[in-house]
């Protein structure tokens, strides 16, 4: 996708590079059809991202992550899905997302999170260049399935809503997303995964508990 940041948010940025989500995990996931079902989930940097690696009975995959403060939008699915992830202050969302880790751009825009809308959207591509389009923003029970038009390119994907961060993964409409929060007390990171193809289970609880 060809797609601001506030110092605070650069500064968030800043200290989730300086301190890494790098480790294994025990992770365990409530899943619709069989229960609770657990595995190993290995996160690594790369380059201003994360890669998480999941080994468990409902799969062997991985995604792209990114963190913003203490919350971590992770974009799983085909080799082009990218993550977002975004803080909500007042009405106005402010975040940062990445295609392939190695480069970060930034994106801000107006929302109250609550209601459908198409709302004006600017931002930068990680070469500094920068953009404005639309982002179509449909949402029901915190789940959204957001649609960014920038020129002549339209670019699907799904995304989560909670506690005033969103977390999004796109380029294709399959693609799937999560979104954790880390506490910081215990290194413990809990989240919920987003599968849009798959009514049946799309909604996925997600424990990682680190070794």
């Amino acid at each position: 996708m060809k797609r601001f940041l506030p110092l605070a948010c650069l500064l968030l940025l800043g200290s989730a590079l300086a301190d890494p989500l790098e480790g294994t995990y025990d992770v365990r996931r409530d899943t619709f059809l069989d229960g609770t079902l657990k595995g190993t989930l290995k996160i690594t940097a790369e380059g201003q991202a994360l890669r998480f690696t999941w080994d468990a009975p409902y799969g062997k995959f991985s995604g792209l992550g990114l963190r913003l403060g203490n919350a971590v939008a992770v974009a799983v699915g085909k080799p082009e899905c990218g993550v977002a992830i975004y803080a909500q202050k007042g009405r106005t969302f402010t975040g940062i997302w990445t295609v392939t880790g190695a480069g970060v751009g930034t994106e801000t825009f107006d929302w109250d999170g609550l209601k459908a809308a198409r709302v004006d959207v600017r931002g930068s591509n990680p070469d500094g260049s920068t953009y404005t389009g639309d982002l179509l923003l449909p949402v029901h029970n915190g789940y959204t399935m957001p649609e960014w038009i920038i020129g002549k390119n339209e670019t699907s994907g799904s995304g989560i809503l909670r506690d005033g961060t969103l977390a999004t993964a796109f380029g294709d409409q399959n693609c799937q997303v999560a979104l954790y929060r880390l506490n910081p007390a215990t290194g413990e990171l809990s989240g919920m995964f987003f599968q849009p193809d798959n009514a049946q289970v799309m909604k996925q609880p997600e424990t990682a508990t680190r070794r």
